[in-house]
């Protein structure tokens, strides 16, 4: 679990397997469900060709966004 519970929480981007990407989506809905803000990673997996959309991600991530938007 740890091996994906920090990265969500820490980055931006995950590439995780099939079932944990699922269990991070199910994790999303209920957070929005109750009311509550918690950023999460957007996370991909080898599912509807979910590789080339992480790389495409991050060839698009825009670093100074990013960094602006940064919490010190």
């Amino acid at each position: 679990m740890l091996h994906a519970a920090m990265p969500i929480n820490c980055c931006d981007y995950v590439l995780l397997d099939g079932a944990w990407a699922e269990r991070v989506e199910k994790m999303r809905r209920r957070i929005a469900k109750v009311g509550s803000v918690m950023p999460l990673a957007k996370c991909f997996s080898r599912r509807n060709d979910g590789v080339q959309a992480f790389l495409g991600e991050l060839e698009a991530f825009d670093h100074k966004t990013a960094a602006d938007s940064a919490v010190p």
